[in-house]
């Protein structure tokens, strides 16, 4: 039985299933990390609709109350969140972005800001080069205005940074 399914028909939130679903989370991967909150916010709405849930650790069946502190004991800030809209978070929560196979991965960093944009070098007082980390492509900053747009050659090709030569490099 798979996850969907299984959280649509549990009437006990047994610890095996429940410490699959935390270290699901512990990927980090955002769209990991959306099928856990879409799995949980089925379970709020089954407790919402009534439907008796009981928690395997503890025995008790779950209210919407203790649902949403199992979450906060078991899960981050995040999914906590992400379950229950409503709450008010005390701080920014934060994604890094990674360069992978099939694109850019979101990784949740928790409260831990992460860099998103290097500085390569000011070519005057109004306008800077700047390195989009995760894949290297340059853009050109108005500092200004701080309108970013990504630096492109005459022929429609991007233009990516070289740290170790010192050198912005076309791509085709």
């Amino acid at each position: 039985m798979d996850a969907y399914e299984k959280v649509t028909r549990i009437n006990t939130l047994d610890n095996a299933f429940l410490k699959e679903l935390v270290d699901y989370t512990g990927y980090g991967s955002r769209g990991t990390i959306n099928m856990v909150v879409s799995l949980l916010v089925t379970l709020k709405e089954r407790i919402q609709r009534g439907d008796k849930i009981k928690l395997e650790k503890t025995g008790d069946t779950l209210s919407l109350e203790s649902f949403e502190k199992l979450l906060e004991e078991e899960f981050t800030t995040y999914i906590a969140k992400a379950v229950f809209k409503e709450k008010i978070l005390s701080h920014k929560v934060y994604f890094n972005v990674e360069n992978s196979e099939p694109g850019l991965d979101l990784i949740y960093s928790g409260s831990k800001e992460n860099k998103l944009f290097r500085w390569i070098a000011d070519i005057d007082e109004e306008y800077s080069l700047l390195e989009l980390i995760p894949t290297s492509v340059v853009y050109i900053r108005n500092s200004q205005t701080r309108q970013m747009i990504p630096f492109i050659s005459e022929k429609g090709n991007y233009y990516i940074y070289s740290e170790e030569e010192g050198k912005i490099k076309e791509i085709m």
